[in-house]
């Protein structure tokens, strides 16, 4: 009985994978007014679990989800997005307390769906804008304008840079912007990333900088290390937080079955920078047909 529950679960898994990824090349053909070959996308659900322990003895248990119909004829132009949250959303302390290996950012929360142009300029930079709306209480439409680029460095090093302003009706206006340097050496790839983020309506500007260090163990397992430190300037600039996680990230079954375990150490202003102690497990299941 169980081995024939598991057959179905995967069965099922498969046809939804396939269905996701036959509606990108379906709707494309749509959109792109020609016929369009049923060509593997980057179309995808991702839906997860959390569960977090907390020194103050606090268990939470969290649905995340993240969708993305990839349009191939249009990938330069056009993407659908649904996610269960949006990181501008988020402060800094919320965001880069929410650290994965997964290649996607982790959301939670709150039902988003939006379009998204993406166009490439003359300078090599990458830009996209996204028209959509946040689905809680009330309905809170938005708009966001990103920019990004890349920079080769000497010794292998690299700078990506991303600027992003965004409006939401309920919320105001916010501004973010991000340098991060990268660098593999041997088989570890490490980071260095400097934020900063202005909420225009609270007038608070934070800060965050968080030193990571991801290698991957095997084909199928993979563990990354953070410190980071958080500030932002109300009613000055102070430190609000550090912390220091390490994520250890393995695929189950396959390659769409995954679990993350996430023990993390908090120390904030608030309990006198003493350390809180917690832990997140995660388990995710990728539906994608590639």
């Amino acid at each position: 009985m169980l081995s024939q529950s598991a057959d179905w679960l995967i069965e099922q898994r498969n046809e939804w994978s396939t269905l996701i990824g036959d509606t990108g090349a379906q709707l494309d053909s749509f959109f792109a007014g020609q016929d369009v070959e049923h060509l593997p996308n980057g179309s995808f659900l991702r839906l997860g679990l959390e569960s977090k322990y907390s020194k103050k003895g606090e268990l939470t248990f969290e649905p995340v989800f993240r969708f993305k119909l990839d349009l191939p004829t249009l990938q330069e132009r056009l993407k659908l997005v649904l996610e269960s949250d949006l990181p501008e959303q988020k402060t800094l302390n919320e965001s880069k307390l929410e650290s994965a290996l997964a290649n996607e950012k982790r959301v939670s929360g709150n039902s988003t769906g939006a379009l998204q142009l993406i166009f490439d300029s003359a300078k090599k930079w990458r830009a996209s804008t996204s028209i959509g709306v946040r689905l809680h209480a009330s309905l809170n439409p938005f708009f966001r304008a990103r920019a990004r680029r890349t920079w080769a460095l000497g010794s292998d090093w690299h700078l990506k840079a991303s600027q992003n302003l965004y409006y939401f009706h309920d919320d105001g206006w916010g501004e973010n912007t991000n340098f991060t340097f990268e660098k593999a050496i041997h088989s570890y790839f490490l980071t260095s990333t400097s934020e900063a983020r202005w909420q225009h309506d609270e007038r608070v500007m934070e800060f965050a900088q968080v030193f990571s260090s991801k290698k991957k163990l095997s084909a199928i397992r993979a563990i990354k290390y953070s410190v980071g430190i958080l500030a932002k300037n109300q009613p000055n600039v102070n430190v609000t937080d550090y912390y220091f996680n390490t994520t250890y990230r393995r695929l189950i079954y396959k390659d769409w079955l995954f679990y993350e375990v996430t023990p993390e150490l908090l120390f904030p202003r608030e309990d006198n920078f003493k350390a809180n102690p917690s832990i997140l497990l995660r388990l995710e299941v990728l539906f994608s047909h590639f």
